[in-house]
C-alpha cells in the first residue's frame, strides 16, 4: 500500500512534468497576484474544490490498494493495473508522461488543425462586444487540476484498453456485419449521450454544483481544446471515462461489436471532447440523429442551464433541455445555416465513418492475423459498407431538397 500511494505521487509528478514551465508561472501569478491581462477576470474558487479533488485521489488509491491484481503474481493492483501488461512503476510512470504529451499535442494539432480548416479561421469571438469571463490565462487552480487528470485519464485509457481486450468485441474481418458496425457504433453513441446526459444533468443541481462541476465551468468562453477539456475535477473525468467504458459494453454484450467499431466510437468521442471546448465555427459532427455542433457545448458553458449532451442533441431536445446558440453580443458570429434538417447528419460524416471503419478492419486483420486477408475475405466489407454508403446518399438527397426548397421559395 505504500508503494502504491508513492506511486500516485510519482505520477502526478510525471504528469506535471509536461506543464511544468507554465505551472511554476501561473502558480507564482496566482498566489503572488501578479497583474494579468485586462479580460481576465476573478472567479472565485470554493476551497473545497482542490480539497474535493486530492481527497478524491487519496481514497481511490487506498481502496486500489486493496484491490486484487489483475494477474497473478502482479505487484500492482486492479485498479491501477487492469491489463495486467504493465507490471512496473517505472514504465507506467514514462507512458503517463508520453500519453500526456501525445495528447495534448495530438488534440491541439489534429482536432485543431481540422477545426480551422472547416471554419475557414471563423471563430465565435470574431465581432463580440464583449467576451463574457473567458478564462484568458490558466491560474493555479487550474493548473492543479489538468495535473491531477493527466494521471487520471492515463489510468482510464488502461480500463478503455482493458475493455476492447476482455468484453468480447470481435476482431476478425469476417466477423464485421451491419449490426457489429455501424448499427453497434449508432447504439453506443446514444447510450453514452444519456448515461452522460444524467450524469451531467445530477452535477449541475445546486446542492452539487459548487464542489465539482464548478470548476469546469470557470470558463465562460473555452478555446484552448485539450486543455479547456481537461480542466475539470478528477470525479468528471472518472465519471466520464466509466460512462462511455459502460456504453462500449453494454453494446457489445447486447448487440455485439467490432473491434474497428469500438475505435471509431473511441475516435469520435475524443474528436468531439476537443472540438467542443473550440470557439472555431467548424460544424464538427458525429454521423448519429440529431448531432450536436461546437457551438452547442459553447452554449452551455455560457448558460449552464442547458444543452447538457456533447455528442448528440437527442436528448436535450426530449427532455426540453436545448437552446439555439446565441451571437456573443450584437455583432458576434453566427453559425453557418444548416442545409439540412437539423435530424440529419452530413453526408461527409457518414462518409468518414464508412472509410475509417473499412480501414480500421483492414488494418486489425492484418495486425491480429500476421497477413493480408484473402481475395475472397474482403466480402465482409460489403455489407456494413453499402449500407453506410446508403445513409450517406439519403443524407445528401436531404441537402439537395432543403436547397431547393428554399429558391422555390424566394
Amino acid at each position: 500500500r505504500t508503494q502504491v500511494l508513492s506511486g500516485v505521487v510519482c505520477f502526478w509528478a510525471a504528469g506535471s512534468l509536461r506543464r511544468s514551465p507554465m505551472a511554476v508561472g501561473y502558480l507564482g501569478q496566482f498566489f503572488v497576484g501578479a497583474p494579468v491581462k485586462e479580460k481576465q477576470y476573478a472567479a472565485q474558487i470554493n476551497p473545497f474544490l482542490p480539497a474535493g479533488a486530492v481527497l478524491t485521489i487519496v481514497l481511490v488509491a487506498v481502496l486500489g490498494s486493496y484491490a486484487w491484481p489483475a494477474k497473478p503474481g502482479a505487484s500492482m493492483p486492479w485498479m491501477l493495473n487492469p491489463t495486467g501488461l504493465v507490471d512496473d512503476w517505472k514504465l507506467h510512470i514514462f507512458l503517463c508522461f508520453w500519453h500526456n504529451v501525445a495528447n495534448k499535442e495530438a488534440g491541439d494539432i489534429l482536432v485543431g488543425g481540422l477545426s480551422r480548416w472547416l471554419s475557414g479561421g471563423r471563430s465565435f469571438e470574431d465581432g463580440a462586444d464583449k467576451l463574457p469571463q473567458k478564462l484568458e490565462v490558466l491560474e493555479g487552480i487550474d493548473i492543479f487540476f489538468l495535473n491531477l487528470n493527466h494521471v487520471v485519464e492515463y489510468f482510464m485509457v488502461h480500463h478503455l484498453i482493458n475493455a476492447f481486450l476482455t468484453c468480447g468485441m470481435d476482431w476478425r474481418l469476417s466477423e464485421l456485419s451491419i449490426m457489429n458496425g455501424p448499427v453497434a457504433y449508432i447504439l453506443a453513441i446514444v447510450l453514452n449521450d444519456f448515461l452522460y446526459y444524467t450524469f451531467h444533468h445530477t452535477s449541475h443541481r445546486r446542492m452539487l454544483y459548487p464542489y465539482c462541476h464548478k470548476q469546469h465551468h470557470r470558463n465562460f468562453v473555452p478555446w484552448r481544446g485539450v486543455t479547456d477539456a481537461t480542466n475539470l475535477h478528477p470525479i468528471e473525468q472518472i465519471a466520464g471515462m466509466t460512462v462511455f467504458i459502460t456504453s462500449l459494453k453494454t453494446v457489445t454484450y447486447f448487440v455485439g461489436m467490432h473491434e474497428a467499431a469500438g475505435a471509431c466510437i473511441s475516435l469520435s468521442w475524443a474528436f468531439m471532447n476537443v472540438a467542443n471546448h473550440i470557439t472555431l465555427d467548424s460544424q464538427l459532427h458525429l454521423p448519429v440523429p440529431f448531432p450536436a455542433y461546437p457551438q452547442d457545448h459553447q452554449m452551455h458553458h455560457r448558460f449552464p442551464m442547458c444543452n447538457y449532451s456533447k455528442l448528440s442533441c437527442v436528448f436535450d431536445r426530449v427532455f426540453g433541455t436545448y437552446r439555439e446558440y446565441r451571437p456573443l453580443g450584437k455583432n458576434g458570429v453566427v453559425p453557418k445555416a444548416l442545409n439540412r434538417p437539423v435530424g440529419v447528419p452530413s453526408w461527409q460524416a457518414v462518409a468518414t465513418l464508412a472509410v475509417c471503419l473499412l480501414s480500421f478492419t483492414l488494418g486489425l486483420e492484418v495486425v491480429h492475423a500476421r497477413q493480408l486477408p484473402a481475395f475472397s475475405g474482403y466480402a465482409a466489407l460489403v455489407g456494413p459498407g453499402a449500407i453506410l454508403a446508403l445513409v450517406a446518399l439519403g443524407c445528401a438527397a436531404c441537402e439537395t431538397r432543403k436547397v431547393a426548397g428554399d429558391t422555390k421559395a424566394e
